[in-house]
C-alpha cells in the first residue's frame, strides 16, 4: 500500500464515505506490519496541534472502522506513542491522544489513573452545564 498516497488524501478533504471505505479496504489488504504503522501514522496526525481539521477527522474516521481488529502489536505501539507524550509533557498530544483512544472505545488500554481522569473531567464539565 502507498502510505504517501493515504499521507496525501488525509490531508486533502474530509473523506467522502466510499473514499474512507477505500482506504479501509486498502489498510485490511496489506500485511499486518504495514497496517501496524499505518494506526501508528493515523494516531500521530490525530494527537498533532499542527493537523488540520479535515486530516484530523479523517484519521479518527479511519481507525474507527478498526477499533474492534487492532491487533495486540498495534495497540502496544499506540499505548507507547500515548506514554511517550506523557513522558515528554507534551500536554496537547497527550489531551488529543486521551480521546483518541476514548472514541476507538480502547480506554481499556490506558492506565486507570488516566480513566479515572477522563471521567472526573466529563463530571465536573456536565456539572458545570448543569449549573449554568
Amino acid at each position: 500500500m502507498d502510505t504517501k498516497s493515504l499521507l496525501a488524501a488525509l490531508k486533502a478533504t474530509k473523506f467522502k464515505k466510499d473514499q474512507r471505505q477505500e482506504w479501509e479496504r486498502r489498510i485490511q489488504e496489506t500485511f499486518e506490519a504495514q497496517r501496524e504503522l499505518i494506526f501508528v501514522m493515523l494516531h500521530g496526525i490525530y494527537c498533532d496541534p499542527a493537523s488540520g481539521e479535515e486530516a484530523r477527522l479523517n484519521a479518527i474516521a479511519t481507525c474507527e472502522s478498526f477499533s474492534n481488529d487492532l491487533s495486540p502489536r498495534t495497540r502496544s505501539a499506540l499505548v507507547d506513542r500515548h506514554q511517550d507524550y506523557k513522558a515528554k509533557g507534551d500536554e496537547a498530544r497527550q489531551k488529543a491522544s486521551l480521546q483518541f483512544f476514548e472514541t476507538l472505545g480502547q480506554l481499556s488500554l490506558l492506565s486507570e489513573a488516566e480513566v479515572h481522569s477522563i471521567f472526573t473531567s466529563g463530571s465536573r464539565k456536565l456539572l458545570s452545564v448543569h449549573n449554568g
